[in-house]
């Protein structure tokens, strides 16, 4: 899988349904966060952007 935030927020909804893609995008934030490594931070964000777009729907 690439750095692709709507393949990943895709990918995280088939295998984990809505809720635990949420869960999984929070987590991976909080991780990303704490090793202060700001691109995958900046994915995640734009995956946790995505899925709640994805809830509106």
């Amino acid at each position: 899988m690439n750095d692709n935030p709507t393949e990943i927020a895709e990918h995280l909804v088939n295998e984990h349904g809505m809720d635990g893609a949420l869960r999984t995008a929070i987590d991976g934030t909080a991780d990303a966060n704490a090793e202060n490594d700001m691109y995958r931070l900046s994915i995640w964000r734009d995956v946790k952007r995505i899925l709640k777009v994805m809830t509106v729907k």
